[in-house]
């Protein structure tokens, strides 16, 4: 789907790549990654493929461009508290995690120690104010867990090796006793008490696609979803998996509660629109009068009036239902976006240390250019290559996604630790992650 995603927007954005001609505005086609609503009032937050990170104060309606701080423009996994004001994470695809404080007024970066940038998903475990909350967070490759401290740590003890290709991670966590983490993926589906040494895994679902997880507080029950194996329950009462009858075949990419009514349960899928039941799964009904993309990659609802739902799917941007899903409208797409326009809300002319920093920052290795051959970089002063696609030098762990992308950018050993060894000493200089 990413290498699908790729082509979608390489070929959107193709006139910008031409050296004789101006960056021209690409095709409007707006990729939905995932929608959550702020519990404590009707706005909504929404991030993207192709447009950053998005907010409505209007129920959905109408939304604006809320990527103030953040320097990576794909993303895919957003999660925030019930707290009054809320706190956001959003996970970004090659720029690690950021946190906002004022309702995606701002961001600021927080990647201290973490080895991989590229989440696919996020769950929060809040604390209480002026304490640091507790994230869980699946990249590409490896499994983290923020410290007391705030720094990541690894926590994939029990987990299978994550090969390159490991897709449709969703995480959960269910507030026990004892409080647990699930993690559902192409590989299967896992847990851990938050306390717990290792993970274990569901044998019911070995090897099955696991795409999307949902829990109902109110009967304390755990649904899954999967690509084309169906949709199963369990409940403290019956702890053992049921599969619900339903359509058959289903690619299930999102699973909506309503909490007020939690017989009613909403399904995004890939290809065939919505789903909807009222009885709590047994029957199930297509909700799809209205929606002009049948791709749905997000499903949320506003908790405060639970008629009022938004879809948000793979090209067609959102659509949003004020009766339940009785009926669709589609949401008016934003205004087109040229590659020039989006390295603009990256806000790169102002990320790379200038001035003084400068000054003091490492000589960049001649072998370093080769690390412009798949993406861009933020910083201009590394910066080689005309893409939206860049990667922000933030204070991580580099030898991981150095050692990653060492044979794909052609890197001999000794280039290899050179430029480890560089951007860790870099990083320390770049002015990109401030207010």
């Amino acid at each position: 789907m990413r290498l699908l995603l790729f082509f979608l927007l390489f070929f959107s954005l193709r006139p910008a790549f031409g050296a004789d001609q101006p960056a021209l505005p690409p095709e409007r086609t707006l990729t939905i990654h995932q929608i959550v609503g702020d519990p404590t009032n009707h706005k909504f937050y929404a991030i993207t493929s192709n447009y950053g990170a998005l907010t409505s104060s209007d129920g959905g309606r109408s939304w604006q461009t809320a990527s103030r701080g953040l320097r990576s423009f794909t993303h895919h996994a957003l999660a925030i508290t019930s707290t009054e004001p809320p706190r956001l994470y959003l996970g970004a695809w090659g720029g690690g995690i950021y946190r906002s404080l004022d309702r995606g007024g701002h961001w600021t970066e927080m990647n201290e120690g973490l080895g991989n940038t590229a989440v696919d998903a996020l769950v929060i475990d809040p604390r209480d104010p002026g304490a640091t909350d507790t994230l869980y967070l699946a990249a590409s490759t490896h499994f983290y867990r923020t410290a007391p401290d705030g720094r990541w740590t690894l926590y994939e003890d029990g987990l299978p090796p994550f090969p390159e290709d490991i897709k449709f991670k969703s995480l959960l966590l269910l507030p026990g006793p004892p409080k647990t983490v699930w993690y559902g993926n192409s590989q299967g589906l896992f847990s851990r008490p938050v306390d717990g040494a290792r993970w274990s895994e569901e044998p019911r679902f070995h090897e099955v696609r696991v795409s999307a997880l949902a829990y109902d507080a109110k009967n304390r029950r755990l649904w899954v979803g999967t690509l084309g194996k169906g949709l199963f329950v369990r409940d403290d009462q019956n702890p053992a998996w049921r599969p619900l009858a339903g359509p058959t075949g289903l690619w299930i990419n999102a699973i909506v509660i309503d909490p007020s009514h939690p017989a009613t349960v909403y399904l995004g899928t890939r290809g065939q629109g919505i789903y909807k039941s009222t009885d709590g799964g047994t029957a199930w009904a297509p909700a799809n009068h209205g929606l002009e993309e049948m791709d749905i990659r997000s499903l949320a609802l506003d908790s405060s009036n639970p008629a009022l739902l938004l879809a948000g799917t793979t090209s067609q941007g959102f659509f949003r239902s004020t009766n339940g899903g009785d009926e669709w409208t589609q949401v008016p797409l934003l205004p087109a976006l040229s590659m020039d326009q989006i390295i603009a809300m990256l806000g790169i002319d102002s990320t790379g240390p200038t001035g003084a920093a400068a000054k003091n920052a490492p000589a960049v290795p001649p072998a370093f250019a080769k690390c412009n051959r798949c993406h861009g970089w933020t910083d201009p002063a590394l910066n080689q290559k005309h893409t939206y696609w860049r990667m922000p030098p933030n204070r991580r762990d580099w030898k991981p996604t150095v050692d990653r992308m060492a044979q794909r950018a052609g890197l001999t050993p000794a280039e290899q630790s050179a430029i480890t060894e560089f951007l860790t000493a870099y990083s320390q200089h770049d002015a990109g992650s401030g207010p």
